[in-house]
């Protein structure tokens, strides 16, 4: 199994936040790379330059034009989408995981209500 990219072990915030910084071009790789370093994470420029490529294949496959998007300065709008894309996979996953260990094992059953985004409610089976 290939291992996991020291970019793609930062927390969220962090990662939204580099991937505004690197859509918008506002800073240097090596820049970006010295910021992160400066919050305690140690990434190399490598790191970084590596990291960039992938955003700029996936946005590629997205029809995101980076040159577009900068001077629209539509960057932060785009990074919040993908921050509430993760937030919402993390909750079917968290979600799923629930239903797994502590639901099924104990015989409490979720009302549909859950699956729907509204507020779960717990009965017994």
């Amino acid at each position: 199994m290939p291992r996991i990219s020291t970019v793609d072990r930062l927390p969220l915030g962090v990662k939204v936040e580099l991937k505004r910084l690197l859509r918008a071009r506002q800073m240097s790789q090596m820049d970006v790379a010295a910021w992160l370093n400066s919050k305690g994470y140690d990434i190399s420029k490598s790191a970084v330059n590596r990291y960039s490529m992938r955003l700029e294949e996936e946005d590629a496959r997205l029809g995101i034009d980076r040159d577009a998007m900068a001077a629209a300065n539509l960057a932060d709008v785009v990074s919040l989408f993908e921050e509430l894309a993760e937030i919402r996979q993390r909750e079917t996953e968290i979600l799923g995981l629930l239903r797994e260990r502590v639901f099924s094992d104990n015989g409490i059953g979720l009302t549909a209500e859950a699956d729907k985004g509204e507020p779960a409610r717990c009965h017994d089976s």
